[in-house]
């Protein structure tokens, strides 16, 4: 009887040490809900609309005022909160860009460049859920800008690949929530919307239209919790963060200008009015956008206001976005709740870069790429709070330590304490 003890402690043991899968895992749904600025949840609550779901969340987690990287456009951001890094250091400059060493353009209407790896590899680029991968977990993502590539040969277990503007967000999220009840191994999903991103450009940031789609996407979020909720192998796991890529602005007709031809003709005569001009070694530092070889030799940078075209616009732009990420009407919103996130009661101030290392965090994934976030501004958040040696060995990695492949050394440790442990039984 006492030998058949044994066996069954050593087999839990082993169980638990060995296979993460023993233990009940945290698991993280992100959503980015494209140009939702930080402040739409009080204008619509201010409205009298819908945000209740919204609110529940941040009212059981907390509330984050985002602040993007440079610049402040959509693949960009993107990129920096999958990969935690500068855009200077992850390549993907802008939603098109030239790459000199390629002697070729990126666009993000094309959807050949969305799966080459060529663009997404730069400087051995690891998004988070391929971070999530190499650590023994399953990913699964749904058109986050970055996903249809691989890394390093390897992709993530479930993805749509090709963009698709039509899927109903009901229908993404749904998808998501599929994937992860019939996989428990699935500890990490990324879910994209382009809304109120594609709204705020035709009507402005300050329109009942923009409103409205805050409303309907409480409405999706009130789903997703649902659908959450309900789920048995997911109920008591999911931390759910709903982040953006940028704010919005509003954009006078009269400002709309100018064409490619005509702010080349103003640049020459120096005297182009609503922009500023940097050459690339003058570019300020807090950017970050300097230092790759991708940076263009020349950076214009319209005023809050203003847009720049390469071609006169089909329709009047209300909204724009991609002015200097120190304005405020630039920083997007962030809410966060769940099982492992604490209870914060003031709007807390947030870096782009930084929801990578909260990830990590939550997933207890010690050995995360070379990246410029960091865990130390997002350890609070966390419950329970990372340990320091968590801390100290997640930083080593991310400042530029050895690849990680502390796995071997990791499972002999294991092992060790096993034959100890069966000893003392």
């Amino acid at each position: 009887m006492a030998s058949g003890r044994r066996v069954i402690i050593v087999t839990l043991l082993i169980c638990f040490l060995l296979n993460p899968a023993c233990a009940k895992q945290n698991k993280v749904v992100v959503v980015s809900m494209d140009g939702f600025r930080h402040d739409y949840l009080d204008m619509a609550k201010s409205q009298g609309r819908n945000i209740s779901a919204f609110e529940d969340l941040y009212n059981r987690g907390f509330r984050g005022r985002l602040v993007p990287v440079m610049p402040t456009i959509t693949f960009p951001t993107h990129f920096s909160a999958a990969t935690g890094r500068h855009v200077e250091n992850h390549g993907i400059m802008n939603n098109v860009f030239y790459s000199p060493q390629q002697n070729a353009t990126f666009s993000y209407k094309n959807p050949e460049n969305a799966q080459e790896s060529q663009w997404w590899n730069y400087n051995k680029n690891e998004p988070i859920w391929m971070t999530n991968e190499r650590l023994g977990h399953k990913s699964c993502i749904f058109f986050w800008p970055g996903s249809s590539s691989s890394y390093n040969g390897n992709v993530p277990t479930k993805s749509k690949l090709v963009y698709n503007s039509s899927v109903p967000f009901k229908s993404r999220v749904e998808q998501v929530i599929n994937w992860m009840r019939e996989d428990d191994e699935i500890t990490l999903c990324l879910l994209y919307m382009r809304e109120p991103d594609y709204t705020g450009h035709a009507y402005g940031p300050d329109s009942k239209q923009v409103m409205d789609r805050v409303e309907e996407l409480n409405d999706i979020v009130d789903y997703l919790v649902h659908l959450v909720n309900t789920t048995p192998n997911l109920r008591d796991s999911v931390n759910i963060i709903l982040t953006s890529d940028h704010g919005m602005a509003e954009v006078s007709k009269e400002n709309g200008g100018p064409t490619v031809q005509e702010m080349h003709t103003k640049l020459i005569q120096a005297n182009l009015t609503g922009a500023d001009i940097y050459l690339k070694d003058d570019l300020p530092a807090y950017y970050h956008y300097a230092n790759s070889s991708r940076s263009p030799p020349l950076v214009v940078i319209a005023h809050r206001g203003y847009s720049i075209f390469t071609s006169p616009p089909k329709y009047h732009l209300k909204g724009d976005h991609g002015y200097d990420k120190e304005d405020t009407q630039m920083h997007a919103f962030l809410v966060a709740a769940g099982p492992n996130l604490n209870h914060v009661d003031n709007i807390q101030v947030i870096q782009q870069i930084d929801i990578y290392p909260l990830v990590c965090g939550l997933l207890n994934l010690a050995e995360p790429n070379k990246i410029d976030g960091n865990m130390r501004r997002v350890a609070d958040f966390i419950d329970p709070k990372p340990s320091d040696e968590f801390v100290r060995k997640y930083m080593f990695h991310a400042e530029g330590g050895p690849p990680p492949g502390a796995s071997v050394k990791t499972s002999f440790g294991v092992l060790s304490m096993l034959v100890l442990l069966v000893y003392l039984v």
